[in-house]
């Protein structure tokens, strides 16, 4: 009885052997160790949030060990800068959005995406054009043909120097340029203007959206994306109404050019398996965002056509 036991034991013991060897064999093999994941934004932010989330699963899936480090000096050109200067072996990635492309349009870095190499995008936050829940419209369209039929009596509020320009500039496009576009500041100083009839319009982030539509104090007429957003999906988008307006934050992990191809390869596998990693998801919609996985074999074009279209709209 004892033999038998003894042999159960060790039956047991390998048995674990080889399922953690197994497990072990299954995480991605990356080049480094240790690596850093710069965010030109400060901890506790939406950009910080999704970096942060990123780090968890590439942990996850992956044999290294990344942290988030954030380096907001300059408006993000330390970050950048950071990461250019350093090493090729995939120690050290970026992480941010469409927002690196506007300060490089309005001269606030000399960097732009074409200085680095472009691995992936992870998530998107998709914002909601929002008017006054009593407001005689409702739908983008109905919108802009108030707008100009009333030219420059609606306020678009907005925060000048940041993709939310972009944005509001191109429904003012769409409107013959009919709307008063308004410095509003940031997106809870914009709804506080809208919540007190200081302002008629403007676009924020899906969770603001949810809470105030919610409530009934405002409307969300469209979604500013190709496709709808899986948080809100019986919200129509601006494409759908005819307005090729796709704005979402797109965040987007990027590294310096001459990056080692290992690297770049274990990225774009831990990109894969996010694609039907359902804690993943339900993590960016606690954060009011949606996945939006793209490897680095399409990331370049994606964000070189980002770029040319909020060059379209940014006021310089």
């Amino acid at each position: 009885m004892f033999h038998k036991t003894m042999k159960f034991g060790l039956a047991v013991a390998t048995a674990f052997g080889i399922a953690g060897a197994v497990q072990a064999q299954e995480k991605i093999d990356y080049p480094v160790d240790s690596v850093r994941l710069v965010v030109p934004q400060s901890a506790g932010g939406g950009t910080d949030a999704s970096a942060r989330l990123f780090a968890d699963m590439f942990n996850k899936y992956t044999d290294a060990q990344m942290v988030v480090v954030n380096q907001k000096a300059g408006g993000g050109v330390v970050a950048q800068q950071t990461v250019l200067k350093g090493a090729t072996d995939g120690g050290q990635l970026y992480f941010n959005h469409a927002a690196d492309h506007v300060a490089n349009l309005l001269g606030k870095t000399p960097f732009s995406y074409k200085d680095f190499r472009t691995l992936g995008t992870t998530a998107a936050l998709s914002d909601v054009v929002l008017v006054p829940a009593d407001a005689p419209y409702n739908t983008l369209g109905e919108l802009v043909d108030y707008a100009k039929k009333h030219p420059k009596e609606l306020t678009y509020v907005t925060q000048f120097g940041g993709t939310t320009e972009a944005k509001a500039n191109a429904i003012n496009s769409a409107a013959d340029d009919s709307f008063k576009i308004v410095d509003g500041g940031s997106g809870a100083d914009r709804i506080v203007l809208l919540l007190g009839g200081n302002a008629d319009v403007s676009a924020e982030g899906v969770r603001f959206a949810k809470e105030h539509t919610g409530a009934g104090t405002l409307k969300a007429l469209a979604v500013l994306r190709a496709d709808r957003d899986p948080l809100v999906p019986d919200w129509p988008t601006a494409a759908e109404q005819g307005y090729d307006i796709d704005m979402p934050y797109y965040f987007t992990i990027s590294a310096p050019e001459g990056i080692d191809d290992a690297a770049v390869s274990a990225v774009d596998e831990v990109l894969e398996k996010l694609r039907d990693d359902k804690e993943f998801a339900e993590s960016l919609a606690n954060l009011g965002q949606s996945p939006a996985i793209r490897t680095s074999d399409e990331a370049g074009s994606f964000v070189e056509q980002e770029y040319g279209t909020i060059e379209k709209f940014i006021s310089k």
